[in-house]
């Protein structure tokens, strides 16, 4: 057979063969997609090294630290595939920057930042609710991470209006939110560890919000 003619079949093969390979990779992506609780969503998950006061107050200044870097990273991030994609070239400097919150706080611990598919609990934040399901999710596990952790939403950049702590109700104590807290609750709250939940509002937890906006 004429030597260019078995070359151009050659050429039509590898050709098929990598298109077929770009439609299972497609496949393949809307099959997760499809397996997501919400395929819209990125969520952040820092988890403690364990439960004591000091590894929970560490978790929180390791999230700040993570937080502030998304913050510029993602604004303008148009779908959850470039929110991904930015935050996984950030994945590096996102770990470093954990890691120095950790030695800042004289903590030995290793820290590692992953971007995955994960379960989560359902879970309330303000007036919106996630079901429990796989969520992609940026994940930043702080030494044995065996503490409770902090969980919200990346993109959309939720957790720069809300931060909520998950709070065991036995340990719980109340604040009140006055009136022009944007996104809030009007009433009495509670919480373990108050954090703000929107710009010049006072610290709250959403666990036992009465009296929503």
């Amino acid at each position: 057979m004429n030597r260019k003619l078995i070359t151009g079949w050659l050429l039509i093969v590898l050709g098929l063969g990598q298109a077929g390979g770009g439609v299972l990779l497609a496949a393949a992506a809307r099959a997760e997609d499809a397996a997501l609780a919400d395929p819209n969503l990125v969520r952040i998950h820092v988890i403690a090294h364990s439960d004591s006061p000091e590894e929970q107050a560490l978790k929180l200044a390791v999230r700040d630290a993570v937080l502030d870097r998304l913050r510029p990273a993602l604004s303008g991030a148009r779908s959850r595939a470039e929110a991904e994609a930015r935050i996984a070239v950030l994945l590096p400097e996102l770990e470093q920057a954990a890691r120095a919150v950790a030695a800042a706080w004289g903590a030995a611990h290793p820290v590692r930042a992953e971007l995955g598919t994960y379960a989560f609990p359902g879970k309330g934040y303000g007036d919106l609710y996630l079901p429990a399901g796989r969520y992609r999710a940026l994940r930043i596990l702080i030494g044995d991470a065996a503490g409770a952790n902090f969980w919200c939403l990346v993109y959309p950049s939720f957790c720069y209006t809300i931060r909520e702590v998950q709070v065991p109700p036995t340990e719980a104590v109340g604040t009140t939110l006055p009136e022009g807290c944007a996104d809030g609750c009007a009433g009495s709250c509670t919480g373990r560890y108050p954090e703000p939940w929107a710009e010049g509002c006072p610290g709250i937890c959403t666990a036992g919000c009465v009296s929503p906006l």
